[in-house]
This record gives structure tokens, C-alpha cells and sequence, in this order.
């Protein structure tokens, strides 16, 4: 099931005979999507889903936030965040379970309690490191550390759980030490610093109530002294600010149903921290389904072809829309349409550094209403000002609801050294002095992959593709992960390739197959991801060097029968 109305028809005309579910529990709302009427039953506290038809739902499933500690206290991780798409339920009545938010106490922050339906379950947020434990703890996103009386040793921010959520900031040691924020959905959470607690990291957007949330949101750090000190921001998602001034006072709360980590207290007076949000569950399912004929629609290149068995039905016309920048599909008659977007994907780093992620690449089938609608084309990230700066970041591409991400850039030796989160990871970097580095990660597994790590020796990693990771920087530069292969337009074509990885001297990284540009070799220039593929740009090699490479821009293509 599409989030813009693709349930049951799935690319080439096959019919997915699996019908929804029929449910009912909770807090009931319906949306219409596209000519599909989906039905959404929330949960705000532990409930039943009662299923009297079996079939497949939709399901977001966040748990309870991690409570921020006092004490110059750090911010708590986010609950855990997963999202299903197409989960069988079977008749019967399922319980649904509701993590409650990590409640505040002296010394450090509680962790959050999980939330569950049909065998998905979120878990409970990290608390924040606190006087006792000056650790964050693990969660669905890991807490952050403490700064005051903290060690490099225990220095460390609690982990993750894969899939659901990041780690947890590092505290600021010395003096006003400010102490980390919690790990949100997408991405860690921020390093304290001599006049802040680190700010929460950001959780994820879902659109399955019809509408675009942020959820799970890591909570803000604290500070332990300091008149001009203040508390980190909560992540977007429902994170709680760290206490904001040296006048002191509590760490914020995470928002309630959103499972965002609370905020750290400040130290004077030993003020608590935030208490975690609560989690939420929400199902989705379609109702109806009053999909129009033939489809008549305008935008866009057009073209035409033949179904030959291998790209759609022997013997059946097709036609194409293909849109390379910003513009309108304009639908006359609605109906079943295949859609496939493709992010930009995002520029290498410079100087012995890991290659551009690729775009996302999402393809499927959505059903259209007549009128105008949307569609953006993502830029690729473009070339880093600094010769030595991380890649950038790719733009997301989209019809209506329907998108994909951009890339994430190549890590940088003079900078960030690991490769960026994206919708497929950038490539590491060598790092500096002389120490290896971690490809940046994908923040959406069904669109793309994990960049590459880099190595010692000036080896770049390769940056993630759509199917297939980043090759690590060994002997050479790493090779960029392939992209995905799409019939869409009749012809069998790569889109969503990662950059190669750059090197010092010997092999640079290739590019991965579809639209990945290759690394470089010394001062050379690096080669840009391909324009329309959302292939991810190639490493450059060295201070210096002549250029950074962009990433490609995305691609939107429509087509349907005629």
C-alpha cells in the first residue's frame, strides 16, 4: 500500500488480491486520498484493535520517550519509530500497547516504556546521563551523556535501536559543561558545548494519518553552570528544551503521543529533567476504493511505447511523462497510473573524502483524481564551498504525497569525517590524524542504502545506492552502490547509483550504476552524479583540488495505459 493511494495494482498490472482489513478501535478519523477513502484508528493509551476482516493495514508504531536527567542533566532519546506497510491481521482482537513516557527523577533519567501492535513494537526511549550514571542509557534512541564529573571513558551516549532511532550526543567535560542531547528518529543527538547543552536530535515524519507529523524527537541537554549557558532545543518531533538559563529550571517535557525524549535540568539547585512523551499507535486502512478509467493527463515530457512482456503488458500502449524539473501534471480523466520518483542525490566531500549518496527511489502504483498536481524534481546537492567541506545533501522529489529523498554527502576529511544521513548514506571519509571513518546511514531502508566506511591511507568511502550499499575504502577508493533498474519508460534503465570514493594515489572509486560519478585520484576533479538519475557525486582527493563534484538531480515519471 502506496502512501498516495496504491493498494492492490502493482507495477506492470498485476492485482495484489490481499484486501484490506476491517477494523475497529480507538480514536476513529477517515481522509480521501486520490479516489481512496482510508480509514485511521489511533491510539492514545493502551486499547484492542478489533479485527473482524482479515487483511492488510498500515502501521506506525512510536514508543515512549526517555526522561532527561538533572543535575546539568542530558536530554533522553526519542522512543523507538517504525512504520509497515501491508501488515496481515488476522481476525481477532490484537492489544495494543502504549509506551508511557520515562517519568523524571534525581540522578539520571528513566527510560521509556515500548509500544506495540500485531508483533511491531517500538521501544522506549534512552534516559539521559545524570549524576549517577553519567552515561546515556539505550533505547529506542540512545540519551545523551553528562558533562559535569564526566570522563572520556564515560563519555558516551547511549545507542539506538537499528531501524528505530539514533544515539545519543557526548557532554562537554569542561567547564559550563554541557551535557548531550538525546537521539532522535533521524539523526544523533548533539554534542554539548562550553555555553549549550547539545540540541535533540530530529525524529521522522509520517503522512499515515493523512497529514505530515514529526514524531520521536530526541530531548535537549542541559548545562551544570554558567550565566550565559543555556539548554539545547528539542528535536522536531516532540522533544523537550533542556532548562534554558543559568536562573535554572526544569527540563522540558517530550510531547505527549509523539514519544519525544524529555530535556535535561539545569545543574545549579539540581532542577530535574523533562519527563518523556508518551508513544503513540496509529492504523491505516482503505474503505474504498473508487478508482476512475482511462487516464487523459498533460505535463511533462511524453512519450509513447509499446509493452513488450518485460517492461508491462505484451501488446499494450503505453504513455509517459517524464519531468526533469518543477512542474504540473495536469489529469483530465483520473485512474491507475505507475509512478516512479527519484530523489537528487548528494555531492561528494572534499579532500580524501567518501562519495555523494544517491537519491531515494521509490516506484509504485497510485490511482489519480482529475486535476493539477505537483511535482517537484529534487536538485542534487551541490559542490561544498570549502575545499575541504562535507558533500551536500540531495533534495527530495515528489508527486503530491508521493516522494523520495535526497542523498546524504560524503563525509569530509577537514570536517564531519563520517559520511551524512540521507536516503541513501554518503560515503567516510580518511579521517584526521590518520584513523578511519563510518559511511553515513540510510534513513529509509526501502529507498536506499549505507554508505561506505572510509580508511586510513586516504581511501574515501563509496556513497550508499539505491540497490546496494557503498563499498568501503580498502585498498582502493570505495565504489559507489548500484542503483535500481526501472522499465518504467519501456527501456530498462539505472537510476539512484552511489559516488566513488576518492584516494590519495592509485584507484579511485567508481561510480555506481546508475548515474554514480567516480572518485578522484589526487588533485584531479571529481565526476558529478548524472542530471535525471539522482546518482550521488564522486569524492575529491585533496586539499587543493580542482573541484567537488554535484550530485544529480532526481527524476519524476507517470505513466499509464492507453
Amino acid at each position: 500500500m502506496s502512501s498516495d493511494g496504491g493498494v492492490w495494482v502493482k507495477i506492470g498490472g498485476n492485482e495484489d488480491t490481499t484486501p484490506p482489513a476491517i477494523v475497529s478501535g480507538g480514536t476513529v478519523t477517515t481522509y480521501v486520498d486520490s479516489g481512496i477513502t482510508y480509514q485511521v484508528n489511533t491510539f492514545l493509551a493502551d486499547g484492542t484493535l478489533n479485527v473482524s476482516g482479515a487483511g492488510v493495514a498500515d502501521i506506525l508504531v512510536v514508543g515512549g520517550g526517555g526522561a532527561g536527567a538533572n543535575n546539568g542533566g542530558a536530554g533522553a532519546g526519542a522512543g523507538g519509530m517504525l512504520e509497515q506497510t501491508n501488515s496481515f491481521f488476522d481476525v481477532g482482537t490484537h492489544a495494543v500497547v502504549l509506551g508511557a513516557g520515562g517519568a523524571a527523577q534525581a540522578g539520571y533519567g528513566n527510560n521509556g516504556e515500548s509500544s506495540s501492535v500485531n508483533g511491531l513494537t517500538g521501544a522506549g526511549g534512552g534516559g539521559g546521563g545524570g549524576a549517577v550514571a553519567y552515561t546515556g542509557l539505550n533505547g529506542g534512541s540512545g540519551g545523551g551523556a553528562i558533562g559535569v564529573n564526566n570522563t572520556v571513558a564515560k563519555n558516551i551516549g547511549g545507542t539506538g535501536t537499528a531501524g528505530q532511532g539514533f544515539a545519543g550526543g557526548l557532554g562537554f567535560i569542561t567547564a559550563n559543561y554541557g551535557s548531550g542531547g538525546g537521539g532522535g528518529a533521524s539523526e544523533v543527538g548533539f554534542v554539548g558545548t562550553n555555553t549549550s547543552g547539545g540540541n535533540g536530535g530530529d525524529g521522522l515524519a509520517s503522512s499515515i494519518t493523512g497529514i505530515a507529523i514529526f514524531y520521536a524527537g530526541g530531548g535537549g541537554g542541559s548545562t551544570y553552570n554558567g550565566t550565559i549557558a543555556n539548554g539545547g532545543d528539542g528535536g522536531n518531533g516532540g522533544g523537550g528544551a533542556g532548562s534554558v538559563t543559568a536562573l535554572g529550571n526544569l527540563g522540558e517535557d517530550g510531547a505527549t503521543n509523539t514519544g519525544g525524549g524529555g530535556g535535561g535540568g539545569y545543574g545549579a539547585g539540581s532542577y530535574l529533567g523533562g519527563a518523556g512523551g508518551s508513544g503513540i499507535v496509529i492504523v491505516r486502512t482503505i474503505t474504498s476504493n473508487s478508482r476512475p478509467g482511462t487516464v487523459v493527463a498533460s505535463g511533462g515530457t511524453e512519450t509513447t511505447f509499446t509493452g513488450d512482456g518485460s517492461n508491462g503488458d505484451l501488446g499494450q500502449d503505453y504513455k509517459v511523462h517524464t519531468f526533469l524539473s518543477d512542474a504540473n501534471l495536469v489529469v483530465s480523466t483520473g485512474g491507475d497510473v505507475d509512478v516512479l520518483v527519484v530523489g537528487g542525490g548528494a555531492s561528494g566531500g572534499g579532500d580524501y573524502s567518501g562519495g555523494g549518496g544517491a537519491g531515494g527511489f521509490v516506484e509504485d502504483s497510485l490511482s489519480l483524481n482529475a486535476g493539477s498536481k505537483s511535482v517537484v524534481v529534487g536538485a542534487g546537492g551541490a559542490s561544498s564551498v570549502v575545499d575541504n567541506g562535507d558533500g551536500k545533501a540531495g533534495f527530495a522529489s515528489s508527486i503530491g504525497s508521493f516522494s523520495a529523498g535526497g542523498g546524504g554527502g560524503g563525509g569530509a576529511r577537514g570536517t564531519g569525517v563520517n559520511g551524512q544521513v540521507g536516503a541513501s548514506g554518503g560515503g567516510g571519509s580518511d579521517g584526521y590524524p590518520g584513523t578511519s571513518s563510518l559511511g553515513g546511514v540510510t534513513n529509509n531502508s526501502l529507498q536506499g542504502n549505507n554508505g561506505g566506511d572510509g580508511k586510513t591511507g586516504f581511501l574515501g568511502g563509496g556513497g550508499g545506492g539505491a540497490g546496494g550499499v557503498g563499498a568501503d575504502g580498502v585498498s582502493t577508493g570505495g565504489n559507489g552502490g548500484v542503483g535500481k533498474s526501472s522499465s518504467i519508460t519501456g527501456s530498462a534503465i539505472f537510476y539512484a547509483g552511489g559516488g566513488g570514493g576518492s584516494v590519495n594515489g592509485g584507484t579511485a572509486g567508481l561510480g555506481g550504476n546508475g548515474g554514480g560519478g567516480a572518485g578522484a585520484v589526487g588533485p584531479a576533479t571529481p565526476i558529478g552524479g548524472t542530471n535525471g538519475l539522482g546518482g550521488g557525486g564522486g569524492g575529491a582527493a585533496s586539499l587543493g583540488a580542482t573541484g567537488v563534484a554535484n550530485g544529480g538531480s532526481g527524476v519524476v515519471i507517470v505513466r499509464y495505459k492507453i
